[in-house]
């Protein structure tokens, strides 16, 4: 099996990666009062970028084959593979708590910033047979969903 081709953000993404299809917006002002009118905490580690993604799982996985292999085999692995990665969490719904949304399971993978989580998503490692096969024993690839965005912890404004 070849190596998918490298892309770019705003690229169309192959269903063999998870990549990004919403663009980032270009502003990284940030205001230096918050929301409640107090001056910003210098000492804040500012933005970060993070991946949401909006996941359905291989339909010959049950729903506990699923959630098991994702943190017992697909985590490890994305982690030795990603060493900027700040922040990796699954988010599974409850019962009957996404009825009528087109997912099994949301995820998000946080990186200080835009040019580390590129350079990142974009390595030979990340690109490498044995993610790419993980992620295929795990997902719908045809379905995945990816936002970009930008994160602001609301109780350190």
């Amino acid at each position: 099996m070849a190596a998918p081709a490298r892309i770019g953000v705003r690229d169309r993404p192959s269903p063999a990666i998870l990549m990004l299809d919403v663009p980032l917006t270009e502003s990284r002002a940030r205001p230096k009062r918050n929301l409640m009118g107090r001056r910003r905490d210098r000492r804040y580690a500012g933005l970060m970028i993070k991946i949401i993604s909006l996941l359905r799982r291989n339909p010959k996985l049950t729903p506990d084959e699923f959630r098991a292999y994702w943190r017992d085999t697909h985590v490890p692995l994305v982690r030795s593979l990603l060493p900027g990665l700040r922040h990796y969490e699954g988010c599974f719904p409850v019962d009957g708590a996404l009825d009528g949304y087109d997912a099994h399971a949301i995820v998000e993978l946080a990186f200080d910033d835009r040019e580390t989580m590129e350079r990142e998503m974009n390595s030979d490692a990340f690109l490498s047979e044995e993610r790419v096969r993980s992620s295929a024993h795990l997902l719908d690839l045809n379905s995945v969903r990816n936002i970009l965005v930008e994160t602001e912890d609301a109780l350190k404004l």
